[in-house]
């Protein structure tokens, strides 16, 4: 071979496995842009075919326990889900948990933003078996449904069902199949599961644990709010929440407080709530917890979207063991707490027929519905009005004040002294009934002696003379025996036919008159309820005088016409200083306003007093009404 050819061959076979080397370089990248390719391209297909997740947390519970179903939605414009499930198992649609985040997908040489929703919800295991759980959920215009899942409900499970931690915040990425190639554009979380269950705190306490029936005590409500830049509790009203019910206690006035508090080097608003309360039978009272199911934190994830996290928590039931009073004695009224006396007459030199004052000023702490009056004295010498209380101030229990005062009419002239009244009340704090005792008052009374016929106490109404009437008398008017002719002397067809043709008019425009009357009234229940007033009112007194119980009656119907007549939604709870607000409010003269007031005051002492009345004050409320509210008519029209 020549030195040519050689070299030929030799350069040859250079090329020749040059171009080999080459050859395979170009087929593996084929096949790596192939694989890239396949894999973008199963990546959008996956994408596009599921863009729904869903799961279960745990996957197999036993019947009456709780589950969590968790949503993962991925799109640009998502709606919310709505889930569907088989009977054995019940899905609260409203979700506890609500967080968004943002990713950015390459593919194709490109790039897109989408948006994950994520929703949990709390499910409930009902029937044993295994029971299909779905998603569907509007995604960029279009309707998609996930893969259905399953849990298994069994009688028991194998190991003791824990609930699921909630989710961390703001929420991790969701995990994505294999094949997805994508880039999270998300940072750390800013706080944590545990920062979101201490951001609220309740306790519920008694101010005592024992106590005799009757007794004042605090019921204390506390609610502890994080102050953080990072969260806000809200609540969906707005408001706090309700508190528990209390229909076991007496409530009074209810009082809140503000302050802040540092605790484990976090700041806290505190609210608190005290109720006093008092209870009305023995035993063991429970008060139950108070409640904040409808409260969420609102949160800014590390993207800056809005989130919220639904909270719902509760403070611990309470309970207080509640002891009977002791044997009372006679003179005892009702008032339970801690109380001193104070009296005073209005003067100390009269004359006969005029009437005095005695007044008695109870003050102290306990409820003010148990402060009752004090039986009225008698004299031979005077007329004693039964007790009326002037004056009060109930609205704190720890500061109460009412003042008792009989009216005292003397009728014979001399010198006289009333005698010191006593005023037991049971004192909780010593365990034992305390007395308190009025002043002793001497009282000189000048002038003519007087029949107590004749006498008009102060509150009252002059006794009415009745006689008999003497049916021979020659004062009565004759009776007509005599008959006369009752007929027109003229033609009567000419009154029918002026009744006819000038009546019949005057009848179609009343009528038409009265419709639109009607109409105006159905459509303005107000200026109803004002012109039906009187009415209502006579028709309320007659039905409750006829269950017994004039004071009732007197009071509820009082009420319920100055409420018609003024436009007041609710009558029902109006005290007798409401209802002097009221008729001020609409200018109503003054001396009405107090002959209301001290009518309804009347009414509220016996109804406190919790006392029957005689048959004649019966009727001098029933009186006292008739002429009030007839004197009420003509003012208000």
């Amino acid at each position: 071979m020549s030195e040519n050819e050689l070299c030929y061959q030799r350069n040859g076979g250079n090329m020749i496995k040059s171009s080999g080397k080459n050859m395979s370089c170009f087929c593996k990248s084929c096949v790596i842009v192939f694989f890239v390719l396949f894999f973008d391209v199963m990546f959008f297909i996956y994408a596009e075919d599921s863009p729904v997740q869903v799961r279960v947390e745990p996957s197999e519970v036993g019947v009456g326990n709780t589950f969590d179903v968790i949503v993962s939605i991925q799109g640009s414009n998502i709606g919310e889900p709505v889930i569907f499930s088989e009977a054995g198992v019940q899905i609260n649609p409203q979700p506890f948990y609500n967080g968004m985040s943002t990713q950015m997908q390459i593919g194709f040489g490109q790039s897109r933003i989408i948006t994950t929703k994520e929703r949990h919800y709390r499910g409930y295991a009902q029937q044993e078996g295994e029971w299909k759980i779905s998603v569907r959920a509007d995604i960029d215009g279009k309707q998609y449904i996930s893969p259905e899942i399953k849990i298994r409900v069994s009688k028991s499970v194998s190991t003791p069902q824990t609930v699921p931690p909630g989710p961390s915040l703001p929420q991790t990425q969701p995990r994505v199949p294999s094949g997805r190639k994508w880039q999270s554009m998300g940072a750390g979380t800013r706080t944590d599961q545990v920062q979101f269950d201490q951001a609220l705190i309740l306790e519920s306490e008694l101010s005592k644990k024992i106590v005799f029936q009757g007794e004042i005590l605090n019921l204390i409500f506390r609610a502890k709010i994080l102050e953080s830049q990072d969260i806000s509790l809200q609540t969906t009203t707005g408001n706090l929440p309700d508190l528990p019910s209390l229909d076991d206690f007496y409530v009074g006035k209810v009082q809140q407080n503000t302050r802040r508090e540092d605790i484990s080097g976090k700041t806290y608003r505190v609210v608190e709530l005290i109720v006093p309360v008092c209870p009305k039978s023995v035993g063991t009272l429970t008060v139950s917890p108070w409640e904040w199911n409808n409260c969420y934190i609102r949160y800014y994830n590390n993207w800056g979207w809005p989130e919220t996290y639904s909270l719902n928590k509760s403070s611990g039931p309470v309970s207080l063991e509640v002891r009977p009073l002791p044997d009372s004695p006679d003179n005892y009224y009702g008032a339970i707490g801690k109380y001193s006396l104070s009296s005073n007459l209005s003067q100390t030199e009269v004359n006969v027929g005029t009437p005095i004052y005695l007044s008695i000023t109870i003050r102290g702490s306990g409820n003010p519905d148990f402060i009752r009056a004090p039986s009225k004295p008698n004299f031979d010498w005077a007329y004693v009005s039964d007790p009326e209380i002037i004056s009060g101030s109930t609205d704190v229990w720890d500061n109460v004040e009412k003042t008792i005062r009989f009216s005292i009419t003397p009728l014979k002239s001399g010198n006289y002294q009333i005698p010191s009244i006593e005023y037991t009340y049971f004192n909780p704090q010593l365990g034992q009934y305390a007395t308190l005792r009025t002043n002793t008052f001497p009282v000189k009374v000048i002038g003519e002696n007087k029949n107590l016929e004749g006498v008009i106490t102060a509150g009252g109404t002059p006794r009415m003379e009745t006689r008999n009437i003497d049916v021979t008398g020659s004062d009565l008017l004759p009776l007509i025996t005599e008959g006369v002719q009752l007929k027109p002397h003229r033609p009567y067809y000419k009154g029918g036919v002026l009744i006819v043709f000038v009546f019949s008019p005057i009848i179609s425009m009343i009528s038409i008159g009265l419709g639109f009357r009607k109409e105006y009234l159905r459509k303005n229940p107000i200026y109803l309820r004002k012109v039906s007033a009187y009415n209502n009112a006579i028709e309320k007194f007659s039905e409750l005088k006829d269950k017994g119980n004039i004071a009732n009656a007197v009071e509820q119907s009082l009420k319920q016409y100055i409420g018609d007549s003024a436009g007041v939604p609710n009558v029902s709870g109006l005290t007798s200083d409401d209802i002097e607000n009221v008729m001020k409010n609409k200018r109503i003269d003054n001396e009405l306003i107090q002959k209301t007031v001290k009518l309804l005051k009347t009414c509220e002492r016996i109804r406190y007093s919790g006392s029957s009345i005689s048959i004649d004050e019966n009727r001098g409320l029933e009186d006292g009404f008739n002429l009030l509210i007839n004197e009420m008519k003509k003012v208000w029209r």
